[in-house]
Protein backbone atom coordinates (compact mmCIF):
# COMPACT_ATOMS: atom_id res chain seq x y z
CA UNK A 1 0.00 0.00 0.00
CA UNK A 2 2.90 2.33 0.70
CA UNK A 3 4.15 1.87 -2.86
CA UNK A 4 0.87 3.16 -4.33
CA UNK A 5 0.79 6.21 -2.06
CA UNK A 6 4.45 7.01 -2.77
CA UNK A 7 3.95 6.67 -6.52
CA UNK A 8 0.99 9.05 -6.51
CA UNK A 9 2.85 11.56 -4.32
CA UNK A 10 5.89 11.64 -6.60
CA UNK A 11 3.93 11.56 -9.83
CA UNK A 12 1.12 13.75 -8.57
CA UNK A 13 1.50 16.07 -11.57
CA UNK A 14 1.73 13.19 -14.03
CA UNK A 15 -1.36 11.62 -12.49
CA UNK A 16 -3.43 13.06 -15.35
CA UNK A 17 -1.31 11.42 -18.03
CA UNK A 18 -1.20 8.20 -16.02
CA UNK A 19 -4.99 8.01 -16.02
CA UNK A 20 -5.05 8.37 -19.80
CA UNK A 21 -2.44 5.61 -20.18
CA UNK A 22 -4.39 3.46 -17.75
CA UNK A 23 -7.23 3.19 -20.24
CA UNK A 24 -4.86 2.03 -22.99
CA UNK A 25 -2.13 0.14 -21.10
CA UNK A 26 -4.10 -0.94 -18.05
CA UNK A 27 -2.62 -4.44 -18.02
CA UNK A 28 0.43 -3.57 -20.11
CA UNK A 29 2.17 -1.60 -17.37
CA UNK A 30 2.79 -3.29 -14.03
CA UNK A 31 4.43 -0.33 -12.26
CA UNK A 32 1.55 1.98 -13.15
CA UNK A 33 -1.05 -0.72 -12.67
CA UNK A 34 -1.24 0.05 -8.92
CA UNK A 35 -2.10 3.77 -9.02
CA UNK A 36 -4.24 3.38 -12.13
CA UNK A 37 -6.59 1.03 -10.32
CA UNK A 38 -7.48 3.84 -7.93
Amino acid sequence: MNIKITYISKHKKQNRMVLLHSAKDSNGRRGCDGPLTW
